[in-house]
Formats: structure tokens, C-alpha cells, sequence
């Protein structure tokens, strides 16, 4: 079997620069969210994210979930390197990442 072609994602240099753009990335990340259990579903890089870093993945959404709950804040530098594992593991034949031209989404997994 060959290997899937990853779907280049939008990269971002500085944490500034993801917290600016990375739009509702973070809702992954928060477990009672719908939004978030929205995106877990239908986007398989967060499959193959949790699969592959399963106690990051957990302990992410445990301490996001708290603190936004607790004073609407985020683990922002975690947030962002969990975006760039994840961000190598968006398929160019996954759900949705494909536009109607047939060109490919590099802001997937910040819609």
C-alpha cells in the first residue's frame, strides 16, 4: 500500500502568529464543546493525532477544557504544537479537503 499524500497545511512561525489564525482550532481541544465534538468527528488528522499521541491528546483536553472553563484561557503553545503534529496528518483524500475547483484547503483544520 502507498503512502497518502499529505495535504500541506497553513504554518505559523510564532505563537502570535497561530493565535491570530488559527481560528476555532482550539475547540479540539475542549470536550464538552460542540463545536469541538463536531470537528473530532468529521476531521480524521484528529484520529490519527490521538492514535498517535494519545497522552498528549488527553492531557491537552483535560487542561484546555479546565482553564477555559475556568477563566476562558488556553494552553496556547500546546495548542499549536498539537496544530503542527496534526497539520502533517491531513490527507489530500480526506472528507472536506478538497474544494469544489478540486484545489486543495491548507486552512483545514482552522475552519
Amino acid at each position: 500500500m502507498s503512502e497518502p499524500n499529505i495535504a500541506p497545511q497553513t504554518e505559523y512561525k510564532t505563537l502570535d502568529d497561530f493565535m491570530k489564525g488559527q481560528n476555532n482550532f482550539w475547540h479540539f481541544f475542549i470536550e464538552d464543546s460542540f463545536l469541538g465534538r463536531l470537528h473530532r468527528d468529521k476531521v480524521e488528522a484528529y484520529a490519527r493525532f490521538e492514535e498517535q499521541n494519545p497522552d498528549f491528546a488527553k492531557e491537552l483536553m483535560q487542561r484546555a477544557t479546565r482553564m477555559y472553563r475556568e477563566n476562558h484561557q488556553l494552553p496556547w503553545e500546546d495548542l499549536q504544537r498539537a496544530y503542527n503534529l496534526m497539520a502533517k496528518l491531513v490527507h489530500e483524500d480526506d472528507r472536506y479537503v478538497r474544494r469544489d475547483d478540486g484545489s486543495l484547503d491548507t486552512r483545514k483544520l482552522c475552519r
